[in-house]
C-alpha cells in the first residue's frame, strides 16, 4: 500500500500546444477543393502532454490536422528523442481528422512544401515544452454518452442498395442506418495536486467534416469549440482525440432543417463541451502506479487492384487533364480514375505501420493509424481487459479507410478502391485482433508491476 501511494505521488504531467496553422493558400486536406484556403477561421495546434512515473516517460500529441503519414510522425519521433530524451516508441502522435486542416501528403499529394518542410519541427517543440512544464499531479476520469452528434453515414434503402447520409436521399426510401454509432465521452482530467487543472484529454468518435468541400477557410470544426469552452470554463490546455469514426459523421437523415458551416459546428461542438464540463463534474480519482505501453509494428496487406477496374480508369482519364473540382462530399469519377492508376504502379504488396497501446491504471489507449470502422471500435472496447479503453484513430499513420467485410460486400464510398481505400478487405478484422492481443499484453504487464 505505501508503495502504491509512493508511485502514485511520483507521478508527474506536463502541457503544451503549439500553433500550427498555415498560411492563406495553402491547400486544404479532406475534401477535393479547387484552391487552397482564403483565411483562418480559427487557429490550429498541436497539442501534447507528457507524463512520468519517474521511470518512464510517454508523451501524446494530438494534432488538428486530417491525416499525419508515417514518415512525418518518424520525423517528430526523432526530434524529441535527441532534444528532450523521451523514447521514440514511446511517442503517440495522431491528428483529429479535421477537413479543414493544411494537406500533410497523406491523402492529397498537393501541399505547401515550406509548411510542412516546417511542421514535424512545431510539433515537436509541444512535447518538448510540455516536458518542460512537467509537474507533480493526480489524474482523474470520466466517461458518459452524448448522442447529439454521431451518426452513421452508410445508410441502407428500401431497394437494398447503400447510399451515403450526404446524398440527396428521399425519406420514404430509406430503411435505417447500415450500422451503430459510438457515443461514449471518454475524458481524462490531470491536475496539480491543489486541483489546478493542467489538461483535459477527450475521446469522442465522429468525424469533424461539418466544414466540408466548400469551406475555404482552416479550421479545427467542431472540435475548436469543445476545447476552447473546456479552457474557459476549467484552464489548461484541452486536447481532442478521435475514436473509430470511419463510417461515423454529424448527418442526421431524418432532420432536413441541420446545417453545415460553421453555425453548425459551434453548435455541435458546445454541445459535447458542456456534457464534458458535466463528465468532469462527477470524475473520480483513478490510482496509476506505473505507466505503460507496448507499441508493434504491422503489416498491412494492400488490395489486389483488377486488370479490368484500371484499364476502364485509363479509359476514362485518357488524354485528359483531371481537374480539380470542388465537392462538398466525396470524389469524382476522375479523381478515382486517377488514384487507381497512381495505385496500381505501386510495387509493394503490403505496408508496414504500427499499433500502440498506453494504459493509465484501468485506463487503456489503444492508437489505431487509420479510420477503423465504428463496428471494429465497439469490439475492442467491448473484449479489452481494461475496464474503459478508448480507440485513437489516425494515430502514428494514415492507412486510409480500414471498413468491415460486410461493408465490403455492400458497397459504397469507403470500400470504393482510391489513396484512401486501399487495404485488402480483411485488414480490419486482423486490427481488430492485434489491437486486442496488444491491449492484453498491456494487462498482463500491468498486473505484474
Amino acid at each position: 500500500m505505501q508503495n502504491r501511494e509512493k508511485n502514485m505521488r511520483n507521478l508527474m504531467a506536463g502541457c503544451s500546444k503549439v500553433k500550427i496553422t498555415p498560411p492563406v493558400g495553402t491547400p486544404l486536406d479532406g475534401n477535393v477543393r479547387d484552391r487552397g484556403c482564403e483565411g483562418v477561421h480559427d487557429d490550429i495546434y498541436a497539442k501534447s502532454l507528457v507524463l512520468s512515473d519517474g521511470e518512464k516517460e510517454i508523451a501524446i500529441v494530438s494534432c488538428a490536422l486530417c491525416a499525419i503519414p508515417k514518415a512525418m510522425v518518424e520525423d517528430v519521433r526523432k526530434i524529441v528523442e535527441k532534444r528532450c530524451t523521451i523514447p521514440k516508441e514511446n511517442i503517440l502522435v495522431c491528428a483529429f481528422h479535421t477537413h479543414s486542416g493544411p494537406t500533410t501528403g497523406a491523402i492529397f499529394k498537393e501541399v505547401n512544401e515550406d509548411y510542412l518542410f516546417s511542421l514535424p519541427e512545431k510539433i515537436a517543440l509541444s512535447i518538448c515544452e510540455a516536458k518542460q512544464n512537467i509537474r507533480k499531479v493526480e489524474v482523474k476520469f470520466g466517461s458518459g454518452e452524448e448522442n447529439a452528434l454521431p451518426h452513421n453515414r452508410r445508410i441502407k434503402m428500401k431497394d437494398g442498395s447503400l447510399r451515403m447520409n450526404w446524398e440527396d436521399l428521399s425519406l420514404d426510401e430509406i430503411d435505417a442506418p447500415a450500422g451503430p454509432v459510438d457515443p461514449e465521452v471518454g475524458v481524462v482530467i490531470i491536475e496539480e495536486l491543489n486541483g489546478k487543472p493542467i489538461a483535459t484529454l477527450i475521446n469522442y468518435t465522429c468525424h469533424p467534416a461539418i466544414l466540408a468541400g466548400d469551406n475555404f477557410l482552416v479550421s479545427e470544426d467542431y472540435p475548436s469549440y469543445t476545447m476552447r469552452l473546456i479552457e474557459k470554463e476549467k484552464g489548461g490546455i484541452c486536447l481532442f482525440t478521435n475514436g473509430a469514426a470511419g463510417n461515423i459523421n454529424h448527418i442526421n437523415i431524418f432532420d432536413p432543417d441541420q446545417r453545415r458551416g460553421f453555425y453548425e459546428a459551434e453548435r455541435l461542438g458546445t454541445i459535447l463541451g458542456k456534457k464534458v464540463l458535466s463528465i468532469m463534474g462527477t470524475a473520480k480519482p483513478i490510482p496509476i502506479e506505473k505507466l505503460k505501453m507496448i507499441r508493434e509494428e504491422i503489416e498491412l496487406p494492400l488490395r489486389k487492384i483488377p486488370i479490368s477496374e484500371i484499364e476502364k480508369a485509363k479509359k476514362l482519364i485518357e488524354g485528359k487533364e483531371v481537374k480539380k473540382i470542388s465537392m462538398v462530399d466525396g470524389l469524382s469519377d476522375e479523381v478515382y480514375a486517377e488514384q487507381i492508376l497512381t495505385l496500381s504502379k505501386i510495387q509493394e504488396k503490403s505496408v508496414l505501420s504500427e499499433i500502440q497501446a498506453i494504459s493509465l491504471g484501468n485506463i487503456a489507449l489503444a492508437s489505431i493509424p487509420g479510420e477503423l470502422f465504428v463496428e471494429y471500435g465497439l469490439e475492442i472496447k467491448k473484449k479489452s481487459p481494461f475496464p474503459h479503453t478508448f480507440i485513437i484513430g489516425y494515430a502514428n499513420d494514415y492507412v486510409g479507410y480500414i471498413p468491415t467485410s460486410k461493408a465490403f460486400e455492400e458497397g459504397g464510398y469507403e470500400v470504393r478502391t482510391g489513396i484512401a481505400s486501399k487495404l485488402d478487405p480483411g485488414v480490419g478484422e486482423f486490427i481488430t485482433k492485434k489491437a486486442l492481443e496488444i491491449l492484453n499484453k498491456l494487462k498482463e504487464s500491468s498486473n505484474e508491476s
